[in-house]
């Protein structure tokens, strides 16, 4: 337990220390990641799109000075001198969170390994309906996990 606080303590004094703290965004789903269409909502996948549209998501001026690939986001400087460089991971077949199983789980959690020593952080876009489902099963599968993890919809 000791061990286990020591080094998440360790990996927020390296994030504090970048200036630039890296999240990946896993895209799995949900109303969130929506799109209004001729037809109503209808799954998207250009999440990170839409993010672009927004300011505090995305320094376009910044992004294009530093030569920052399209698929990914920087934020604005943060008051601490800080930016955020955000990429997306999109799953190729989105979940319907209504039917989500344990299979789910697993993928999501395949992501964070696969990708772990890349990103400081994780956002897991998700459908409300089993998001509860979701989180309780990753807190298990990821345990001591030394990185933050949220897990959001809409």
């Amino acid at each position: 337990m000791v061990r286990a606080y020591q080094m998440q303590h360790e990996n927020e004094e390296q994030i504090i220390q970048k200036d630039i703290v890296t999240v990946l965004i896993i895209g799995t789903g949900g109303t969130i990641m929506m799109e209004n269409s001729p037809i109503g909502y209808v799954p998207s996948k250009n999440f990170i799109e839409q993010m672009k549209s927004y300011r505090n998501f995305h320094d376009a001026e910044y992004a294009r000075e530093e030569g920052y690939p399209e698929d990914v986001c920087i934020t604005p400087e943060t008051p601490l001198r800080k930016r955020i460089r955000i990429k997306m991971l999109e799953f190729e077949e989105l979940i319907d969170s209504s039917n989500a199983k344990p299979k789910d789980w697993v993928s999501i959690a395949k992501s964070i390994e696969d990708n772990y020593r890349y990103y400081d952080g994780f956002v897991i876009l998700h459908g409300t309906d089993t998001m509860a489902y979701t989180a309780s099963a990753l807190s298990f599968m990821l345990e001591n996990l030394n990185k933050t993890v949220i897990i959001t919809g809409s």
